[in-house]
């Protein structure tokens, strides 16, 4: 009887364990299917919230500039009209701040590109640790505060006379962009194979003539990228602006608006948002086409 009653309890127990680890085996399955539609639910909130949090806003500001009433309100509350777009285009001193921003924006992009290009060649030359401290020198002004920047550049450009000058606000706003063009360059040096340059030299070649003939050609779209992104970024930069533009002659768009965004909440600043966004869309365009992977040449035997 005792034998017989351990026995049962053994089956019960083995019967009970068998049950527990079915239980188990059912839970994990069930968690590995809800782990994988809990990180497919996340991947896709991401996704969605990202491009959310990046086109919601240019699309109220068109919106809020297609309003036909004269103070910012709901969207598409009164219907539509392009009365906004007009006063920017005609009426003073939007049309020259307009023309003011594209000169000095495309001052700065050339501006940017030549110095940067300049700049990352220079430091091909250097040694290692001299092109370590080269770049750490160029990439200072991506850490530096704009304002800080800015209140620098204030007080040096009164003492040379060029404060509140269209040539004096490209120079401050070719300072933020060189380490991007420094860095573009860089890369698009570094993947030109070293034995094309070599090759052309042994060959009677001269620097001028490696640099056009065989530098040039593989450069030529990294230089292009550059100075379109140079331009894009130049575009939107405002803090830089409202210390060192002054009316008429450098009174960008970024300078007009900020003080009207803060007295008044008119329409007319969306609409003027709007067209620095369309100047800007089709270069971001190609910026994207330019930088598909390339193909490169393959290195001399």
């Amino acid at each position: 009887m005792a034998s017989t009653a351990i026995m049962n309890a053994t089956q019960q127990k083995q019967a009970t364990m068998r049950f527990r680890w079915s239980i188990l085996a059912r839970t994990v399955g069930w968690s590995e299917t809800f782990t994988e539609f809990l990180m497919f639910w996340l991947r896709s909130s991401a996704i969605i919230g990202l491009l959310g949090i990046l086109t919601l806003p240019p699309i109220v500001t068109i919106l809020l500039a297609l309003t036909p009433q004269s103070v910012l309100t709901t969207p598409l509350a009164g219907g539509i009209s392009l009365r906004h777009f007009r006063t920017v285009l005609t009426q003073p001193p939007w049309p020259d701040s307009l023309g003011v921003t594209l000169g000095i924006t495309t001052t700065t992009a050339i501006l940017a590109t030549i110095l940067g290009t300049g700049y990352a060649v220079g430091l091909g030359t250097l040694a290692p640790r001299g092109q370590r401290m080269g770049l750490l020198l160029v990439l200072l002004p991506m850490a530096m505060p704009m304002v800080v920047l800015g209140i620098g550049l204030l007080a040096v450009f009164q003492l040379l006379g060029i404060w509140g000058q269209a040539i004096g606000l490209a120079i401050a706003l070719a300072i933020p962009i060189l380490p991007v063009v420094v860095l573009l360059v860089r890369d698009g040096l570094a993947a030109i194979p070293p034995e094309l340059p070599a090759a052309a030299r042994s060959l009677g070649a001269t620097p001028g003539q490696v640099w056009w003939r065989v530098m040039w050609p593989l450069l030529r779209p990294t230089l292009v990228t550059a100075l379109l992104m140079g331009w894009v970024l130049t575009l939107n930069e405002a803090i830089l602006t409202q210390f060192l533009a002054r009316p008429p002659e450098s009174e960008t768009v970024a300078k007009l608006i900020w003080p009207k965004l803060r007295y008044s909440l008119s329409p007319v600043i969306a609409a003027a948002s709007t067209l620095l966004l369309l100047l800007s869309l089709p270069l971001v365009l190609i910026l994207l086409r330019g930088m598909r992977p390339r193909s490169t040449p393959s290195p001399i035997p």
